[in-house]
């Protein structure tokens, strides 16, 4: 049982003129919940046809990634995720 929240990294990768940020930050939210400032870093970097964008999302257990990186899997664009 974790009694902190796990802080990890979701970096999706997808084509640029499809796979937009606030898609993935609807899922977050929607599957995890409102996710706390400190921990709702994000990044992004473009090169070509594809982007990538990193969020830090906090995870209230272990149980919470996997629904989340399937749900993620999913979206229009998407072509892999870390």
């Amino acid at each position: 049982m974790i009694d902190d929240p796990l802080l990890i990294p979701i970096k999706v990768m997808g084509r640029s003129e499809i796979l937009k940020a606030d898609m993935i930050e609807g899922l977050i939210s929607k599957i995890l919940g409102p996710q706390a400032h400190h921990a709702h870093r994000y990044a992004v970097a473009c090169k070509g046809q594809y982007i990538s964008h990193t969020f830090w999302v906090s995870l209230g257990n272990a149980e919470q990634e996997k629904p989340l990186r399937e749900a993620i899997s999913k979206l229009p664009g998407y072509e892999l995720q870390l």
